[in-house]
């Protein structure tokens, strides 16, 4: 199903001003990931350090698994 255009607007690029080496480190406690899959969760970690109210929501069941684990609801 295509997202509506007014989900899309609501979307924004995350573009830490710092390496995320330490939520890469957290996500990689928590469970093996690479790629982008890594880069995702991490990002996911920077946002939600600001927003308690953030979903991760993926179809990848292994990133899902490690998402769970990290606290994230989905």
């Amino acid at each position: 199903m295509p997202a509506s255009a007014e989900f899309v607007a609501t979307i924004t690029w995350v573009l830490p001003d710092r390496p995320l080496s330490r939520e890469i480190e957290q996500v990689l406690r928590a469970g093996y990931l690479r790629g982008a899959d890594l880069w995702h969760l991490a990002c996911a970690i920077h946002v939600a350090s600001k927003s308690r109210d953030l979903a991760f929501l993926t179809r990848d069941r292994r990133q899902a698994e490690v998402a769970r684990q990290l606290g994230f609801a989905s």
